[in-house]
C-alpha cells in the first residue's frame, strides 16, 4: 500500500471516529481525497486544500458524497476542492467562504451561496471566464469581502452586494481600474461602506488619492492602510484634518516603513477632535511600524521622527499627544520590531501586542502533521 493509501485509510478510521464530535475539520496537503458517507451534526468549519506540490489545475482526485453537516456555516477550500466538491457541500446555508482557486471555479462556487456574511477570494489566474454582463450574482446578506491581489478584485466586476459594510483590497501595479470597479459596485449595490482596508505593498504613490477621490467615502467611518508610501499618506493627513471624511471615527496605519513626523501627525490628529459641525470626531488612531519589502524584507527605517525629547518641538508634540488622549482619544503606537525612538514615546502609549491562544475542538489533518485539540 502507498504512503498516500495508508495515510487516506488512517483519515477515513479518524474522522469516522470523531465524526459526531466535531465542530471543525481541517484536511491538508492530501493529493486525493475520497470521503466516506458519514453524518457530522456538530460540525461548523472545513478546510479542504490539496497538496502544495500537486498541479492543482488538473488534480482530478477529490470527491465525496453529500455532506450531512446541517451546522455547517464555514468552509475554506484551495484549488482543487472548490471545483470538485462544489456538488458535495450545503452550500445554501453557509455564511462564511475562503475560496484559492481561478476566478472562473470561484465565481460559479459563490453562484450559489445567497446566504453569505463573509466571503475572501484569493485568484491567481481568471480561467476561462466571460466579460463581465448585466446579470450579476446577488449576494443580499454579504457584509464584508476581502479580495486578494491580482484577478481577485476583478470578483467584484460580477457582483451586487447591497448589505456591504467592510471592504478589503490587495493592490498592485496592474490596479489602474480598481476604483471604476468599486464605485459601480457601490453604485450598483445602493450599498454604504462603512470600513475600508487597503493593502498598498505594490502600489504606485498617486493610487490612494485617486482611490480616495473616486468613491463615495461620506459615510466611511473605519479606514485601514498597510504599508502607505511617504507621499500617500502625506496626502491622507489632508483628507483626514478637513473634511474629505467627514464620518471617520477610527483610522489604523499598519506596517508603515518610513520615518513619521510627529508634529505633523499630532496636528492632523488635533484637527478631527474638535467639534466642527457635520464632522465626526476621531475616537481610534493606530500606528505600527513593519518591514520594507521593497528592500527585500530587510526592515525599513521605521521610527518616530523625534531625535530628543529635549527638543521644543518634540516636547510640544508629546503634551499635545498626552492631551489628546485625556480627552478620549484612543492611540495606540506600537512597533513590531521595537525600533520606535527609546525615551521618544511614553510607555503608555507604546506596547507590544500580545499574542492570544483559543481552544476549541478541532481536529487539523495533514499529509505531513496530524495534530488533535478536542474538548
Amino acid at each position: 500500500m502507498s504512503s498516500q493509501a495508508c495515510w487516506e485509510s488512517g483519515l477515513y478510521e479518524i474522522v469516522f471516529r470523531f465524526a459526531s464530535q466535531l465542530e471543525r475539520l481541517e484536511l491538508e496537503g492530501f493529493e486525493s481525497i475520497s470521503l466516506p458517507p458519514l453524518s457530522f451534526p456538530r460540525l461548523r468549519s472545513l478546510c479542504i486544500s490539496d497538496s502544495f506540490e500537486s498541479d492543482h489545475a488538473e488534480n482530478p482526485h477529490f470527491d465525496a458524497p453529500h455532506l450531512d453537516a446541517p451546522c455547517l456555516r464555514e468552509v475554506f477550500l484551495r484549488y482543487g476542492p472548490v471545483k470538485q466538491l462544489q456538488a458535495s457541500l450545503p452550500k445554501t446555508q453557509l455564511t462564511k467562504l475562503h475560496l484559492l482557486a481561478d476566478l472562473a471555479d470561484c465565481l460559479a462556487f459563490v453562484a450559489h451561496t445567497p446566504n453569505l456574511v463573509e466571503l475572501q477570494i484569493f485568484c491567481d489566474d481568471t480561467g476561462h471566464l466571460d466579460s463581465p454582463s448585466s446579470t450579476f450574482i446577488v449576494l443580499p446578506h454579504l457584509c464584508s469581502i476581502l479580495l486578494g491581489v491580482g484577478p481577485s478584485v476583478d470578483m467584484i466586476q460580477y457582483l451586487t452586494l447591497p448589505a456591504l459594510d467592510r471592504l478589503e483590497i490587495s493592490v498592485d501595479e496592474d490596479s489602474d481600474d480598481v476604483a471604476n470597479f468599486v464605485d459601480d459596485l457601490v453604485t450598483r449595490s445602493a450599498c454604504t461602506l462603512r470600513q475600508l482596508d487597503l493593502c498598498l505593498h505594490q502600489a504606485e504613490s498617486w493610487w490612494l488619492p485617486n482611490f480616495l477621490d473616486s468613491i463615495p467615502l461620506h459615510s466611511l467611518q473605519d479606514l485601514t492602510l498597510r504599508a502607505p508610501d511617504d507621499v500617500a499618506l502625506s496626502d491622507l493627513w489632508l483628507d483626514v484634518a478637513g473634511t474629505r471624511l467627514p464620518a471617520l471615527k477610527s483610522l489604523a496605519i499598519r506596517e508603515c516603513q518610513f520615518h513619521v513626523n510627529l508634529a505633523e501627525l499630532v496636528d492632523t490628529l488635533a484637527a478631527r477632535t474638535k467639534e466642527v459641525p457635520g464632522v465626526a470626531r476621531l475616537k481610534s488612531f493606530q500606528l505600527s511600524f513593519g518591514v520594507d519589502r521593497r528592500m527585500g524584507g530587510r526592515p525599513g527605517d521605521v521610527e518616530i521622527k523625534s531625535p530628543s525629547k529635549s527638543d521644543p518641538q518634540v516636547k510640544d508634540a508629546l503634551n499635545k499627544l498626552h492631551d489628546l488622549r485625556a480627552q478620549g482619544l484612543r492611540i495606540d503606537i506600537r512597533s513590531k520590531l521595537e525600533t520606535l525612538s527609546s525615551g521618544n514615546i511614553d510607555s503608555k502609549i507604546v506596547r507590544t501586542p500580545l499574542l492570544a491562544t483559543e481552544k476549541d475542538a478541532s481536529l487539523t489533518i495533514s499529509y505531513f502533521l496530524l495534530t488533535f485539540a478536542l474538548d
